[in-house]
């Protein structure tokens, strides 16, 4: 900028050199450069101010975002007026940080470009651009790093002050003592109000009077507006996402801009009209989660940021697998286990899920003494209202052939008090005779619980109860073995989503004895289960039933249930057998980890399984008693090529857990 009798103001700086002015002529077309007649910014007052440097020339910017700066599209004359990588290398200059410029957009009915960064500016606040128009009279400030009425290549930005005489559709005149210069083109033309900056034009052209080097004596500039580009800006920047995430949800994430309440719109029709209708909710930060959907469902979304307009659709599918136990809902799994502390008195403790590690274990929740015998209770989790979290659930045995249905509903910092869901009635359900598992088993992001009923006489019924929003359905058989058919001691129940299609199935590990077992699968359908039907075979005297654990998770990550099969060799020797889930059943069993002997007492440990670490697959979690009231948990992490050996998260240290009175809640 350049200095003027009444002291140094920005003067305006522009790019390229001004070209021959006709007498009588309006202003020049040539890019305007650094300010003329003004002065440094004061500090880092208008730290948003950037410096680009295009190539051997200099332009200037404003930081609208963290990631993103407006300036001139002539800055970039290589690239013609076409958007994308600058074609020449360009750099960002904003304070103390650089970045390189990585993407252009153009506006193609002025001289307005958006300049991606490679990464996001820290520690400097981006402005917002105004809405209301500038009018004829109006003063607004003014900067850049170009040219001033001494320099050629100041060292900060100058900022001046300039009225505006003209406004056109795309376009405003402006004049006064400061000058726009070499160097300028691109800069920032701003309102500075009670709540902050607003960007309403950016340096085009200018006359450069008073710009060092320059002999021109009318003054005058053209800004290209930024106040009435109709949603451009937002369209261009706030980079909607949805990704499917756990428990029947997707995720949403924005960039924020300059705006501090969104509203959400979702839709099963790709246009996502906006309108209450659609309307999921308003939010104040820039993300969202929309839970409880069905699987396989494909959503569209758009976001409206404040008053400006709505992103271009965007749209993701909800997963089909089931999700674990995600107490938290911070989408890593985490480990419960109920405890007893005797005197019929009970506490929940959370080990929530994390990276590198697990958390330390916190209550969750607590009995007063007298209410709750541990020995009584069957322990449960999963989303049962659909509403992200994982609650868990118990059914507590009261004798007589009388069983209640406990839920205890998760919440931000624990557990509601549990409520009775079910009542099965004296003389009706005896809890010993049955075996529970809990899955989403028709798909509609709210889990279900299945139940075995041992009948005698080798008959075995499966009953589920439907979970709903408020709790559950009554139970409806969904299975009848017929007497002779099927002894209930010999399945070991497991539940995952081994075909992928978006609903929990249910698969039974039989145990025919002389080390023959068959895995039976039972696959959930819109009508609900079909009967079982094998999908493997062990061979006669080839696995030992009872000497191994079984546990369902999603290990490779590729939506489909898997079954982990963790089993005693003898000596202190534990393997892991993995059977990877396929769309018609499993492959055969592959090894994945030996602990070696006098490493692994199988019988010392309580497998559970869970995704710990938040990247799509499946870890095994394992309670190892030391006795003396000794626990210390491992977890087995699953990567791309198989399940790691187990490694130590947690230790209670002697004599401060007594893996007697605990139950896992898988």
């Amino acid at each position: 900028m350049r200095q003027t009798r009444t002291g140094r103001f920005l003067a305006t700086r522009f790019l390229a050199t001004l070209a021959t002015v006709a007498a009588g002529a309006a202003l020049a077309a040539a890019p305007a450069g650094a300010i003329a007649g003004g002065g440094p910014s004061l500090g880092d007052a208008y730290s948003f101010v950037a410096k680009l440097t295009v190539g051997t020339r200099t332009c200037s910017g404003v930081l609208i975002d963290a990631q993103w700066v407006l300036s001139a599209n002539a800055c970039f004359t290589e690239n013609a007026g076409q958007g994308g990588a600058p074609k020449v290398a360009t750099q960002a200059t904003l304070g103390s940080q650089s970045r390189a410029v990585v993407d252009l957009v153009t506006r193609p009915d002025r001289d307005v470009v958006l300049a991606k960064l490679a990464s996001p500016v820290t520690g400097i606040d981006p402005v917002r651009v105004g809405t209301a128009a500038p009018a004829p009279g109006e003063r607004l400030r003014v900067a850049g790093f170009g040219r001033t009425d001494t320099e050629n290549a100041p060292a900060k930005p100058y900022a001046g002050t300039l009225s505006v005489t003209s406004v056109a559709g795309t376009t405003i005149d402006v004049s006064g003592d400061a000058a726009i210069c070499k160097g300028d083109w691109g800069g920032p033309a701003f309102r500075e109000t009670d709540t902050g900056v607003e960007v309403v034009a950016l340096h085009s052209t200018s006359l450069q009077h008073g710009c060092v080097g320059e002999t021109e004596t009318r003054d005058g500039a053209v800004e290209s507006r930024v106040d009435n580009l109709d949603g451009w800006l937002e369209r261009q920047i706030t980079a909607l996402t949805a990704v499917p995430a756990t428990q029947h949800a997707i995720a949403l994430s924005w960039r924020p801009l300059w705006y501090s309440s969104f509203k959400v719109y979702g839709s099963t029709s790709p246009e996502v009209p906006v309108g209450p209708a659609t309307l999921l909710g308003t939010v104040t930060t820039p993300s969202f989660t929309h839970a409880a959907l069905p699987a396989k469902q494909t959503w569209y979304y758009r976001v409206v940021p404040g008053t400006g307009a709505a992103s271009e659709p965007v749209s993701a599918t909800v997963k089909g697998q089931t999700g674990r136990p995600d107490f938290t809902g911070d989408g890593r799994d985490d480990i419960a286990a109920s405890y007893d502390t005797g005197g019929a008195s009970n506490k929940i403790f959370v080990w929530n899920g994390g990276s590198p590690a697990l958390g330390v274990p916190t209550q969750r929740w607590e009995t007063t003494p007298g209410n709750w015998e541990a020995y009584r209770a069957r322990w449960l989790s999963g989303d049962f209202n659909g509403d992200g979290r994982t609650d868990a659930a118990a059914f507590y045995n009261y004798n007589d052939g009388l069983t209640k249905l406990w839920v205890f509903y998760a919440n931000a910092t624990g557990f509601d008090s549990p409520v009775v869901k079910w009542d099965g009635g004296f003389g009706n359900t005896a809890a010993q005779n049955a075996k529970w598992v809990a899955g989403d088993f028709n798909g509609d992001g709210k889990t279900d619980i299945g139940g075995f009923y041992d009948l005698g006489n080798a008959q075995t019924k499966l009953y589920v109860w439907t979970g709903k929003a408020d709790g559950f359905a009554d139970p409806v058989e969904r299975f009848d073995s017929r007497p002779g058919n099927w002894e209930s001691y010999r399945a070991n129940w497991i539940s995952g989503d081994f075909n992928g299609d978006g609903r929990t199935d249910l698969a039974a590990n039989y145990n025919y004895g002389g080390g023959v077992v068959r895995i039976f699968v039972a696959y959930s359908t819109e009508s609900g289960n079909v009967n079982p039907v094998e999908k493997w075979f062990s061979g006669a005297g080839n696995y030992a039933a009872e000497n191994a654990r079984w546990i369902a998770g999603d290990y490779n990550g590729d939506g489909r249930a898997d079954i982990a099969g963790l089993y005693d060799l003898g000596n202190a020797n534990t393997k892991m057998f993995t059977w990877y889930g396929t769309p018609t059943g499993f492959l055969d069993p592959a090894a994945t980890w030996e602990t070696g002997n006098g490493n692994w007492e199988l019988g010392q440990s309580r497998w559970v399984s869970g995704d710990y670490n938040g990247d799509g697959r499946t870890d095994l979690g394992a309670f190892y008693n030391y006795g003396n009231g000794w626990v210390r948990i491992f977890v087995s992490y699953a990567t791309p090529t198989g399940v790691n050996h187990p490694t130590e998260q947690w230790d209670s240290g002697p004599n401060n857990y007594q893996a007697e009175s605990a139950q896992l809640i898988p």
